[in-house]
């Protein structure tokens, strides 16, 4: 048996027609050839159709169709809710300016997302990812350090932070260890 087919041609931009062998026309491989190469010539260019689906084919696009579907749900899931955090401080320096950073991470290993400078009262951040993160307060080389937190998406986190000297849970640490 001959199984005849058109697929695109990427050089013309022509259908080329193709053949493969199966059945009983699998050992023939001239006799196959050749009459294939006269049904090749028997249909004009007009009357070819430009692509006839074949199940592997269809197969083989459905495969791809659902990759494709399922990378593009994928994506599309983890951008809509990509970075949805907000995190509000309230601070009490007792009019002391100080820088405050927020870093990502843990001490030792940390990098800094966003700083603010602040007096006193509101200090927000937002929009954040989810992830680890904690507070480094001050101005100078020795700066306060809150414990860790661990934010989740789609939650407003709110603390309330009072600079006091040598008190509380916050800790004295040097910047360039963090």
């Amino acid at each position: 048996m001959l199984e005849v087919g058109f697929v695109p041609s990427f050089g013309s931009g022509e259908p080329e027609i193709v053949a493969r062998k199966f059945g009983p026309l699998a050992g023939m491989g001239d006799v196959a050839f050749r009459n294939f190469q006269r049904i090749k010539h028997l249909i004009s260019d007009k009357e070819r159709p430009k692509l006839i689906w074949t199940n592997s084919l269809l197969e083989e696009m459905m495969k791809l169709f659902k990759a494709i579907t399922i990378a593009a749900i994928i994506v599309g899931s983890s951008l809509s809710h990509a970075c949805d955090v907000e995190f509000n401080i309230t601070l009490q320096t007792f009019g002391e300016g100080v820088l405050v950073e927020l870093r990502s991470g843990e001490p030792g290993r940390s990098r800094v997302v966003k700083s603010a400078r602040s007096s006193g009262g509101l200090v927000q951040f937002a929009p954040l990812c989810p992830g680890s993160y904690f507070l480094a307060i001050g101005d100078d080389e020795s700066v306060s350090v809150t414990p860790g937190r661990i934010f989740e998406n789609g939650v407003v986190y709110s603390s309330r932070i009072t600079l006091q000297r040598g008190a509380g849970n916050v800790s004295r640490k040097s910047r360039k260890s963090l």
